[in-house]
This record gives C-alpha cells, structure tokens and sequence, in this order.
C-alpha cells in the first residue's frame, strides 16, 4: 500500500520520499527493482524515479515534508487485535524527527478507531522529549484510508471512486484536498499502461472526523465480505432447487438500493485446497505430509480456492500459468529467507 501510494503521488507531480527500515530493499527500490509483485508497479517506477527516492533513515526524509503516510502493517495478534508496533514506532520516529513547518501525518494503515488520537499523542511525546517543547500548531493528523484491489491497486490510486479524509484540523483537510487535487479533478495525463476509464468524472471527496473515516474502512471491508458470503449462501439454495446463480445475482443487483452482488462463486475449472498443496509440495520437494482433513459440520461446503470472483469483479485476469506463478512465488520466498 506504501509504495503504491508513493508511486501514484509521484506520478501525478508530487516529490516524494519513501522509508523502510529494511536496508536491502531501500536499496533494490533505489536501483529500481520491486521487492513483491503489483501489475504496472515497475513500469510506473521508471516512469517517476526522478521524483521518487528511498531511504532507511526518518532523518532525510521527516523534517522537510508537508504530508507524512503512516503505511505499515497492523497484523492481527493471537486475541484478534490489531498489532499496531509499528504503527507506534513510525509514530515516535515522526515525533523526533518533525520539522519546523506544518506537517499532516496521514494514517494510512487498516487501524481501529481511534487510533488517529493514539498516533497524534505518540507524535505529540516523541516531539516533546527530543525538542523539550510542544510543536506549537505545526502538526495534525488526518486518517485517509484506501480501497484498493489486489492486482489493481496502481489503477484503483489513480481513479479511485471517492478519497476519504478525515481529520479534526481544516488546515489538514485543505491540505490533504491539495495534495490530491490532480487526482480529484482527473487532470493528469494517464500512464500509457493505465488508461483512464472512459465517462471518468470528478472524483468525489469526503470529509469527516478522524473516527468516522477510520469507521468508513471497516464498513467498507466488512459490506464486501458480507455481500460474498450472502452471495456463496445463496448459490447453495440455487443449486439446489435448480435455479441459476448468475441471473438470480444479476435480477438482484440491478436494484439500485442493493448494486452488484458477486456472481457464481463456484464453476469447472477451480483449483481445489488438495490440489494446491500437491502442486507446492512437488515444486518444493517437501517430504512433509499432506494431511487433508473433511470440513466441520459447520464449515460452508462452497469453500474453495477460485478466481472466478476476482476474475468478474476485478477483472483480473492470470498472467502465467497456476504451475509457473507458484514457482515464480516459492523462489521470491527462498530469496527472501536466505536474506
């Protein structure tokens, strides 16, 4: 999510920074290779590598910048919260290292409400034990989550369907409006790899208080996983007194109170679990055994790995075949572990 906000920002005209603590990659992003995969993410670095640079140090990049993107992972813990370490220590090196200007520091990250306050007061702390002082009206702090799509996060950047901001401090907000005044008004000529979707209007901007934004993201994810699940229970009475998934969830979905719901979830074609972890374990040479244990009684029997979804709702489409992207997946993680 870093990175593609860093590379849709630089891309519409913006100087940016990018921070990792992980030298080796700072390093790869520097020369221009990509630690993971995303669809156009290297065409769109070379496109920007004139006003995009990497480091591992806050020092050379936190006090000169007027907006700040706290992206960092929020795992969730064995209790089910969320993990937000890294969240405080980006949080804390902010504070020590602000500058003397006004500064939006931006959570990006999938948080729980109310961690805008919790970052605002880590930041406040930081600050006053390495200036002995208070920052003095030079900082707020913003909450603009994203709604991106695996495999289309560069295209889902660029014309997203609406840019949510929430912030408590209207200076935030107008310069959060700024900042993506480019995107909000379309004016920026299109990536030749991502063309501009045609009848693509304004795009438009919420704002809001920092819980309600954080509140938007949640909402946002949960509705979507609520329609799959409605869809998946669906498809099972549909199968079963012989009616067709497809036209039942078009019929529905053109009730504009309700909007598309995903289509058949299951069709020929689909790549079972067993079959999947056959594939990996002949491609690893795992000695381990693969143990295939029967769902519960009260486990969906829909459950199965397929890309039917992805393919209808996102349009994506695989690129290699299942055999060569697994391959492609296991050496990207031996090079990893043996870093």
């Amino acid at each position: 999510m870093g990175l593609t906000t860093a590379l849709s920002l630089a891309y519409v005209g913006h100087e940016v920074v990018g921070v990792d603590l992980d030298t080796d990659k700072v390093a790869r992003l520097n020369r221009g290779e990509l630690p993971f995969y995303e669809p156009h993410a290297k065409e769109m670095l070379a496109l920007v590598r004139e006003r995009l640079r990497f480091t591992a140090r806050y020092e050379e990049a936190i006090p000169q910048a007027e907006v700040i993107f706290i992206a960092v992972g929020t795992p969730s813990l064995p209790d089910g919260a969320s993990d937000l370490s890294q969240v405080r220590s980006a949080a804390q090196a902010i504070g020590r290292h602000l500058g003397e200007g006004f500064t939006v520091v931006v959570n990006k990250s999938t948080v729980p409400v109310g961690s805008g306050n919790y970052v605002e007061a880590l930041v406040r702390r930081a600050f006053q034990q390495a200036h002995r002082g208070e920052p003095d009206g030079r900082l707020a702090v913003a909450s603009n989550p994203e709604f991106l799509r695996e495999g289309q996060a560069l295209y889902d950047s660029l014309y997203p369907d609406r840019i949510v901001v929430g912030a408590e401090d209207r200076r935030a907000i107008e310069v959060l409006r700024e900042l993506y005044e480019p995107i909000l008004e379309q004016s920026f000529t299109p990536p030749p790899f991502l063309p501009r979707p045609e009848r693509m209007g304004a795009v438009p901007f919420l704002t809001t208080d920092l819980a309600s934004a954080e509140l938007i993201k949640y909402g946002a994810n949960a509705f979507l996983a609520l329609k799959i699940s409605f869809i998946n229970e669906l498809a099972r009475l549909a199968e079963k007194v012989g009616a067709d998934i497809r036209e039942v969830a078009r019929g529905i979905g053109l009730d504009h109170r309700i909007g598309t719901l995903p289509g058949e979830p299951r069709e020929p074609g689909e790549l079972r679990v067993l079959e999947l972890a056959q594939l990996v374990k002949e491609l690893t040479g795992s000695p381990s055994p693969i143990t295939f244990l029967p769902l519960p009684e009260d486990d969906p029997k829909q459950r199965r790995p397929d890309i039917t979804l992805a393919r209808r709702l996102l349009g994506w489409e695989p690129r290699v075949p299942v055999r060569e992207g697994l391959k492609r997946t296991i050496a990207y993680f031996r090079e990893v572990v043996a870093h």
